[in-house]
C-alpha cells in the first residue's frame, strides 16, 4: 500500500473542503460543481457497461466482502475502496 500524502498542500485543501459549506460558495460555482457531478454521473452510468468495468468489478467483488457503498449503474454493492475503483474505472 502507497503512503499518504500528507503534504501542507494537501492537508490545507482537505481542511478547506471539510469546513467550506455550499451556502459559502458563490452561485456561479455552486451551479458548476453541479454540472460537473451530473457529467460524473451520467459518464460512470455509461461507462458501467463497458468491458474494462466489468473486468474490474469482477476482480474486486472475489475478494471484497464489505457491501458498503454502490457501484454505479450496477445494482451491486462493494466496499468503499472497491466502489472507488470499479466506479472510476466507469467514468474514465
Amino acid at each position: 500500500m502507497q503512503p499518504v500524502d500528507r503534504s501542507p498542500l494537501t492537508l490545507n485543501l482537505a481542511d478547506w473542503a471539510a469546513s467550506t459549506s455550499a451556502s459559502e460558495l458563490p452561485e456561479s460555482v455552486r451551479h458548476q460543481v453541479r454540472r460537473v457531478l451530473i457529467d460524473y454521473c451520467a459518464a460512470t452510468f455509461a461507462g458501467s457497461q463497458t468491458e474494462a468495468a466489468s473486468i474490474v468489478r469482477t476482480y474486486v467483488a472475489q475478494s471484497d466482502h464489505d457491501k458498503s457503498a454502490v457501484v454505479i449503474g450496477t445494482g451491486q454493492r462493494l466496499s468503499s475502496a472497491g466502489a472507488a475503483l470499479v466506479n472510476g474505472t466507469a467514468a474514465h
